[in-house]
């Protein structure tokens, strides 16, 4: 799945202002548009979770007691239940957005608004892309960071444990072991709190362990989307380079027809630059632009 991470989150997608399409059926798109703003709504709610999920993961490793690490484990549970609620709510929204633009595509051949439509969603899938991949590194981040916490409180009771013990008591599968060990040690006090710090921790692991599948599966869902706008993606790239070269070619013919004014001023340029004498330079329309 990491392997596909670079490739679904592709190039970084700045900002961009969208024309709308002079006379197009702005009515029709309005429910397009409107769609698009309640997605965008969601993903600033989900970048505010996750900005409130990597503080309570710290305050959590900070705690000085088991009470304030339980109640900072009880809103990490409820605001990952909550962000994942939302990611699954936007890919499902993206998902209908793709299907709905496919078919607007094939009954609406050549229009400027299906290409609209193409773009903004691809720029929204990429957004969002990028958004779950910071959330899921973050977790993570944190589930190593548990992992070394318990660590380093299981080797308060037993400072010569092996990786293989660890790593089971981390897993839950030593409980009764270790607390047979603490029972039978000195230092009971210390060896409990040790203990009931060492399941939070097997908790939270366990929490985010969850939180990380879902995440994974939600990147195969979004590749899906991705590798469907392949086809209209190397259209757009065709089309763009198309109009870079036609921008090159004009540019070469504005100086020849520089050149060539200065020799023979009385001469009408613009024929020169291929539009039709006597009919005028064609009209250029500015369209409204849509702020991204």
């Amino acid at each position: 799945m990491l392997d596909r991470l670079g490739e679904l989150r592709g190039p970084t997608v700045p900002d961009v202002e969208i024309g709308l399409p002079v006379g197009g059926d702005t009515a029709f798109m309005q429910s397009f548009f409107d769609e698009v703003q309640e997605i965008k709504k969601i993903m600033s709610t989900i970048r505010y979770n996750i900005r409130q999920i990597e503080q309570n993961h710290g305050e959590c490793l900070t705690a000085i007691s088991a009470e304030q690490s339980k109640e900072s484990s009880m809103r990490l549970e409820g605001l990952m239940k909550e962000t994942n609620g939302a990611a699954s709510q936007v890919r499902n929204k993206l998902k209908t957005l793709d299907l709905e633009n496919k078919d607007f595509a094939r009954r609406n051949e050549g229009a400027s608004e299906a290409r609209i439509r193409s773009n903004m969603h691809g720029t929204l899938t990429r957004k969002f892309v990028d958004l779950m991949a910071e959330y899921q590194e973050i977790q993570t981040k944190y589930k190593n960071k548990y992992r070394e916490r318990g660590e380093r409180q299981y080797r308060v009771v037993n400072p010569n444990a092996t990786r293989e013990e660890i790593d089971a008591a981390l897993a839950g599968d030593q409980q009764e072991i270790f607390t047979q060990h603490i029972l039978q040690g000195p230092g009971h006090a210390q060896a409990r709190n040790a203990l009931a710090d060492i399941q939070e921790r097997h908790r939270d692991i366990t929490r985010l362990e969850t939180s990380i599948q879902e995440l994974h599966q939600l990147f195969l869902d979004m590749s899906v989307l991705v590798e469907s706008q392949g086809e209209l993606l190397d259209q757009i790239e065709y089309t763009v380079s198309q109009s870079v070269n036609y921008t090159g070619k004009a540019v070469d013919e504005l100086r020849s027809a520089n050149k060539y004014q200065k020799k023979s001023p009385q001469k009408n340029v613009l024929c020169h630059l291929h539009w039709p004498c006597g009919h005028g330079r064609p009209a250029v329309h500015n369209p409204p632009q849509l702020k991204w």
